[in-house]
């Protein structure tokens, strides 16, 4: 990364800028309506980190919060965080 710089108002839209070589560019934002996490209730979001894919999609960064789910021979889940 050769620049990083914020496009939008200071404290309207909380993106931030990337631009890289050859006129490579990404968008950073922060979300509250994040993915819940491992442990997550129904219905619960957790802020997170947001950038854009060069198609335009999105993708939320996960937490060390988020673990894992495992699913024993017995049947049981067990949520294990990282």
């Amino acid at each position: 990364v050769e620049t990083v710089t914020a496009t939008g108002a200071n404290g309207k839209d909380g993106k931030i800028g990337i631009n890289g070589k050859d006129g490579v560019t990404t968008n950073l934002s922060i979300t509250r309506d994040g993915q819940p996490g491992v442990d997550g209730a129904p219905g619960t979001t957790t802020t997170r980190i947001r950038y854009q894919k060069p198609d335009g999609s999105n993708e939320e960064v996960a937490t060390l919060n988020d673990g894992l789910k495992f699913k024993g021979d017995m049947g049981a889940t067990s949520n294990v965080k990282l």
